[in-house]
């Protein structure tokens, strides 16, 4: 194929701007920026489930201090009434002593009852403290969220923005070419990943493969218009005055 030297230099601006392209293409998925997004809105997800439990844990707690104190209410109840039946002096011998039977047994299950109701109010005290430490983390998570989250949002903003402006250099470079030989170059950029590269000091651009004397040999003997490849990758090799031909 033939292509004058000014167009084979110009074609040199392909490879730059295919190559910013893939790499804007690259950080769309595996940028640190959204993976950090990722993570902090994981985070979130996590801290805000931790809330919920630790603010169920103290809702059922709650709940159990409130059966616990009507126990004890309960078992008060019947003690002030024995205590009136037997300071009204109307009851039996037999009564007073049932009575008073009754009034240590119930002394003994209010000791018992205050003593689980106690037990219950030092887990809620704990749990109280477990839900400041679950609301500080959501604030800090939720603060990690939004602030990852509005970067990767700005950067993908710039990297649609990037993208297009290197888009519309393409398609200028592109119309001042050669047309057969931008359809070799795409030929050989869908098979191997780059079309061109500048043979410089004797190494192609795009393998970086140090050519063999008879290569360059062959290259020396080629026309300045005549489009000459690389014989391991294939790629155009473009030649200037870095060359070293």
């Amino acid at each position: 194929m033939k292509a004058d030297r000014q167009a084979q230099e110009a074609l040199l601006e392909l490879p730059d701007v295919d190559q910013s392209l893939a790499k804007l293409v690259r950080e769309r998925t595996t940028s640190e920026l959204m993976t950090r997004a990722t993570r902090a809105r994981a985070a979130l997800v996590s801290a805000e489930e931790e809330l919920v439990e630790a603010r169920t844990r103290i809702k059922d707690l709650e709940r159990e201090i409130a059966r616990a104190e009507q126990d004890v209410q309960t078992v008060r109840a019947r003690v002030d009434r024995d205590q009136r039946t037997l300071d009204s002096g109307a009851a039996t011998p037999k009564q007073l002593t049932d009575i008073q039977h009754e009034l240590t047994s119930l002394a003994r299950r209010q000791a018992e009852l205050e003593d689980v109701e106690l037990e219950i109010m030092e887990r809620l005290e704990q749990e109280t403290t477990v839900l400041a430490q679950a609301e500080q983390t959501m604030a800090t998570a939720r603060s990690e969220a939004d602030e990852t989250a509005a970067a990767w949002d700005r950067r993908q903003d710039e990297i649609a923005s990037e993208s297009v402006e290197l888009e519309r250099r393409r398609a200028a470079v592109v119309a001042e070419l050669p047309a057969d030989l931008v359809a070799l170059y795409e030929k050989i950029r869908d098979r191997s990943g780059q079309g061109a590269g500048l043979l410089r000091h004797g190494r192609c651009g795009v393998c970086q493969l140090v050519l063999s004397s008879s290569d360059l040999d062959r290259v020396r003997g080629a026309s300045p218009d005549e489009v000459v490849r690389c014989e391991e990758c294939g790629a155009i090799m473009v030649r200037t005055e870095e060359s070293g031909l």
